[in-house]
Formats: structure tokens, sequence, C-alpha cells
């Protein structure tokens, strides 16, 4: 059952627009989890509000394909949208830390840097593949 009614062309616009904001988010995600020198430190803030941005978006057009389509009755896209809540889950921890030092010898650890990359992972392949 299909709450949004799309034409194909639309949802398939949709679909891109979806996929770009996704990209966008992770690429402005990855500044802040791979440097923390002095340099970088005045442009923290950019990037995370342009991270903040994408998601925004990425999860606006992603609940909107999500109406469209009935896979939230599958099980990929349980798996899917439980690995999305953890990327956002170690984006919220990382920009508290960022509010809370404010200076650039903010500590994310060797693990929590590359938690986000693996999701990311596990997400394109429950889209691709649909293992479940």
């Amino acid at each position: 059952m299909s709450y949004l009614e799309l034409s194909y062309t639309s949802y398939v616009w949709l679909k891109a627009v979806h996929l770009i904001f996704v990209v966008l988010w992770l690429s402005f995600l990855s500044p802040i989890l791979l440097n923390s020198g002095k340099e970088f430190q005045s442009n923290h803030v950019k990037f995370l509000g342009l991270s903040h941005l994408s998601l925004i978006a990425a999860i606006a057009s992603g609940l909107l394909l999500l109406l469209n389509d009935t896979a939230i009755f599958e099980g990929w896209m349980h798996a899917k949208l439980s690995l999305v809540l953890g990327v956002l889950i170690v984006q919220a921890v990382i920009a508290k830390r960022w509010s809370i030092s404010n200076n650039s010898k903010v500590f994310l650890g060797s693990v929590l840097t590359y938690v986000p990359f693996v999701l990311f992972v596990g997400i394109v392949v429950c889209v691709v593949v649909r293992p479940f």
C-alpha cells in the first residue's frame, strides 16, 4: 500500500535528489571526522552546518520515497533504517563533542571516526542487494 502516488518520472527524480543529498551528507561529514588540526577549527562549524542541511534534505526526500513505496514492510528497509539511525546517532555525538569542547583537540576516537563509513557501506548493500 502506497500513501503517495508519484509518476515514474517524478519517482526517479526524487530518488536522484535523495542520492545526491546522501552523498553530500557523507562528504560534509567526512572532513569533520578525519580532521582535527588547528587550520580546520575555523571551518568545522561550516562543515557541520552543511552536513545538517544535507541530512535534513536526505531525510525529507527519503520519507517521500518511503511514502511512495511498499518497501517499509520488507526486511532490507528495516535494516537500512536501523543503519541510518546509527549514522544519525554518531553525527549527534560528533556535534555534541564539537559544541562542548570548541577547540581543535577534540578526540573522536579511532573507532568513532570510521563508524559512519561502515554504516554507509551497510546501507548501500541493503539497498542494492536487498538481502532480507
